[in-house]
C-alpha cells in the first residue's frame, strides 16, 4: 500500500476498501517524454506515485495548451470514469514517473464495497473546480506580469516549508 495512504481520494476508505484497492491497482513506469495516456487510451485513473506528468491537450495547430502539472499523490483522468470520452488530452512523464492506474470497471467495482472514495471524489473535484475557476479569472482579467507573481505565490505556498519555489515545468511552458 506504498501510494494509498498519501493519496487523498483514498484516505478516508476503510481497511477492507483499502486492501481492495490494492489488488486493483497496476503499477507503471514511464521515462522522461514517455506518452502516459492519450485519447486511445482505456478509461482509467491515472495516479501519479513518484516523478511528474504533463495533462495537456493538442489545438488545431499541433500547439499544446497545458491544463495542469500533476506530482505525487494526486491524479488525473477521473472523468472519464463517468463515460466522458477523452477525445483531446494528452498526459507525457516530466521526469521518470511512476504511476498506478485503476480501471473504470474496477473504480466501479470499489465503489461498490466503498462509498467514502465516491464522496472524496466529490469534494476533491468540487476543490479543483474553484481552483479552475480562479485561474479563468486570472486568465482573462490580469496582466501577464499579476498572473505569474499569482502563479508563484501558489508555488510558495505549496512548499512554504523549504522557502523556495521550484518550477514543475520548463520556462517555455510557462511562458
Amino acid at each position: 500500500m506504498k501510494i494509498i495512504h498519501r493519496v487523498p481520494l483514498f484516505t478516508d476508505l476503510s481497511n477492507e476498501g483499502k486492501k481492495y484497492l490494492e489488488s486493483l491497482l497496476h503499477y507503471k513506469t514511464f521515462d522522461k517524454g514517455d506518452l502516459i495516456f492519450s485519447p486511445d487510451s482505456q478509461d482509467e485513473l491515472i495516479i501519479v506515485v513518484l516523478g511528474q506528468m504533463k495533462v495537456y491537450k493538442l489545438n488545431k495547430d499541433g500547439k499544446e495548451h497545458i491544463i495542469r502539472i500533476i506530482g505525487a499523490g494526486d491524479y488525473g483522468g477521473e472523468n472519464y470514469l463517468f463515460d466522458l470520452q477523452n477525445t483531446t488530452v494528452y498526459g507525457i512523464a516530466l521526469t521518470k514517473t511512476e504511476v498506478c492506474i485503476l480501471y473504470k470497471a474496477d473504480f466501479h467495482k470499489l465503489l461498490k464495497i466503498d462509498h467514502q472514495v465516491g464522496q472524496n471524489l466529490l469534494k476533491l473535484n468540487a476543490k479543483k473546480s474553484v481552483e479552475l475557476e480562479r485561474q479563468a479569472q486570472l486568465l482573462s482579467f490580469y496582466r501577464v506580469d499579476v498572473r505569474l507573481v499569482a502563479y508563484l505565490e501558489d508555488l510558495y505556498n505549496i512548499n512554504e516549508e523549504e522557502n523556495s519555489i521550484t518550477l514543475p515545468m520548463s520556462l517555455k511552458d510557462l511562458a
